[in-house]
């Protein structure tokens, strides 16, 4: 099934002990619809605050249920903030993490005021995004690298190297929901990899955005991506403006 969900509130999408995360919840209302205790296994874990437009999750359960009726069902059961997009049948063998190719991340922020019903999804910047350190920035990133001072200590994955598939920023104008008369501004950062280390892309952001400060150097991000000799500090943007928006299998 595709599952949609606005992180807030929420603390990650992975089930902790005395926590509201969006696996909980999922499992709580799908039990309710199907009457059975529900286990799942789903593309990645979203940190707290992060959100998601195409998460994919997969369960296993004894009693039928016409297609219609799980997302409708189960809908009625979730609490706000959380939607059933879409559900199909898969093969016993489909593994919605270890079958994916890929995974695409989405950041959007902007260097205009941000009108209160996006506060909770655009993030604002206090620099002017400009495409030649961005190039630059991305072109350092890309391919294959050893990501373990990118990251956030703690995780037990078996390696930290990955590689970053595509890199890229894109800038477009909104209208204003209540007067079509006014523009805002958008920048959207997308980054696709063959998996993500624990707030990696926050992190590799971060970084992006302290460049544009002039606070780091590509120097910097090089020794990062190496021995970190220089022991640079990241900065990570904030979970709000964050959002799985694909997985490719």
């Amino acid at each position: 099934m595709i599952v949609s969900y606005n992180g807030r509130g929420f603390s990650g999408f992975q089930c902790q002990p005395n926590k509201v995360t969006v696996e909980s919840a999922l499992a709580k209302a799908l039990s309710r619809l199907f009457g059975e205790p529900i286990k799942m296994t789903y593309s990645g874990r979203t940190d707290s605050g992060v959100h998601a437009s195409n998460q994919v999750v997969c369960i296993k359960v004894n009693t039928k249920r016409e297609l219609d009726e799980v997302i409708n069902g189960g809908n009625c059961y979730l609490p706000e903030g959380i939607d059933i997009l879409d559900v199909v049948l898969c093969d016993d063998s489909f593994h919605p993490r270890f079958n994916a190719k890929s995974r695409i991340y989405s950041y959007v922020f902007t260097s205009d005021r941000v009108p209160f019903y996006l506060k909770r999804f655009l993030v604002p910047v206090q620099f002017k995004p400009t495409l030649d350190c961005f190039n630059v920035f991305s072109d350092c990133v890309k391919g294959r690298h050893d990501f373990q001072h990118i990251r956030k200590k703690g995780s037990s994955e078996k390696t930290t190297i990955r590689r970053i598939l595509n890199c890229g920023l894109q800038k477009n104008s909104i209208k204003d929901l209540y007067d079509f008369k006014k523009f805002i501004t958008v920048y959207q950062i997308k980054i696709e990899a063959d998996g993500f280390l624990y707030r990696m892309v926050r992190n590799l952001i971060g970084l992006y955005f302290d460049l544009e400060k002039q606070k780091l150097s590509f120097s910097d991000i090089k020794s990062l991506l190496g021995s970190n000799d220089k022991k640079v500090k990241i900065n990570p943007v904030p979970a709000y403006g964050l959002s799985l928006v694909s997985v490719v299998y």
